[in-house]
């Protein structure tokens, strides 16, 4: 029993010294990542472009834009964007456009956006996530949808799940969103008092009319009438 416990004790030391030995590797890796990120590929009057940025901004980018990056010079190419970028951002800090009252509202308006982008991700994106089952079921469920007819009179095929379960996942999570977003509007209705001056808006709008999109003819012709008027 003695022994047993002496054993366990040395297991218990051995173990603790490879996690701290684990630790401080893992620790050492983050520390020259965080170097290779932070080294300076450029400068412009003296503000630095660093790794961390360009891998920064080809993140930002949509896939046809970093496949057109790829193929147009690569990293490189995205570097010389951002040399330029930098240009034309310090050369407009020199006109003080920052004092404009209309820059002040497109940054108040963005910055609305932005809130709410994230307030979206929280109380919309995020319960709307679907599980592996739930798209199993609609799988099985509406297995009819997922067969394919043979062009040489063969016997149907039957599309296997692997294959749609991301479109499948996809919809659900839209479908649900979209309900989600609707029962949070709903909910934000019963603590938020609206009011609405009907004359002011129909003073404003009452008269306009809006032309369904099959009667619009010509990219030119109007899409709003008011009654009475005939459409030129």
């Amino acid at each position: 029993m003695k022994r047993l416990a002496v054993v366990i004790l040395l297991a218990t030391l051995i173990l603790a010294c490879n996690q701290g030995k684990n630790a401080q590797q893992s620790t050492k890796k983050d520390a020259e990542t965080k170097q290779k990120e932070e080294v300076t590929l450029a400068k412009v009057n003296g503000s630095t472009i660093t790794v961390e940025d360009l891998r920064t901004e080809f993140n930002l980018l949509n896939v046809q834009a970093q496949q057109m990056f790829m193929a147009q010079g690569g990293f490189k190419s995205l570097l010389q964007e951002l040399i330029k970028k930098e240009m034309l951002y310090q050369e407009a800090k020199k006109k003080n456009y920052a004092k404009e009252e209309e820059f002040k509202k497109i940054i108040d308006d963005y910055r609305k956006r932005v809130m709410i982008g994230f307030l979206l991700r929280d109380e919309v994106e995020q319960k709307a996530k679907v599980t592996d089952a739930e798209v199993r079921k609609y799988y099985d469920d509406n297995k009819k949808d997922f067969v394919i007819e043979s062009d040489d009179k063969g016997a149907p095929t039957t599309v296997e799940f692997d294959a749609v379960k991301d479109l499948i996942r996809k919809r659900l999570e839209s479908d649900k969103e979209s309900e989600v977003f609707d029962e949070y509007i709903d909910s934000l209705k019963k603590n938020y008092k609206v009011d609405v001056d009907e004359e002011a808006f129909n003073t404003t709008f009452g008269n306009m009319v809006s032309v369904p999109p099959e009667e619009v003819n010509t990219p030119s012709e109007e899409i709003t009438t008011a009654p009475g008027e005939s459409k030129k």
